[in-house]
């Protein structure tokens, strides 16, 4: 699974209005809520939340990629948020996340399973970096549009 199979524009909102990382997990959710890709809101806010609590998902330059894992889930799924000002996810290199990829997944699908987060430099992964490219793109899109709100 690839991460431009997951994201179109109907899960992707540029200039995202959540002062904290609480907020931005329910801002968040609630895309993939009015895009039809999730049913259980509190379920999927629950997963995310459990494994924040395990420690954090901001992993740094910028990005934080809160997931879980819920058995109301029932398809892999994902939305994409860009923040101007950033939202501090304490993150491992110590400053706020611009871009957050909120990813929910079924109980059972196992990490080998899913390609959505590069275990090496995006310079030395080209699947990854042609995933990269495709979700910029988007946001480009949408900023050019006037960063409409979802």
């Amino acid at each position: 699974m690839r991460l431009r199979d997951l994201i179109d524009e109907s899960v992707v909102k540029v200039g995202l209005e959540s002062l904290d990382k609480e907020e931005c997990f329910e801002e968040m959710i609630d895309l993939l809520v009015r895009a039809e890709r999730l049913a259980d809101r509190a379920g999927a806010l629950e997963a995310i939340r459990q494994r924040e609590a395990q420690g954090t998902t901001g992993i740094g330059q910028g990005v934080a990629i809160p997931h879980g894992k819920h058995a109301s889930i029932s398809s892999l799924t994902a939305a994409l948020g860009v923040s101007a000002d950033g939202i501090e996810f304490d993150s491992i290199d110590g400053d706020p996340a611009h871009a957050e990829e909120a990813v929910v997944v079924p109980v059972g699908v196992v990490a080998a399973e899913l390609d959505l987060q590069a275990r090496q430099p995006v310079a030395a992964d080209p699947v990854a970096q042609q995933d990269r490219v495709g979700v910029v793109g988007l946001v480009a899109v949408r900023l050019l549009l006037g960063g409409r709100r979802s």
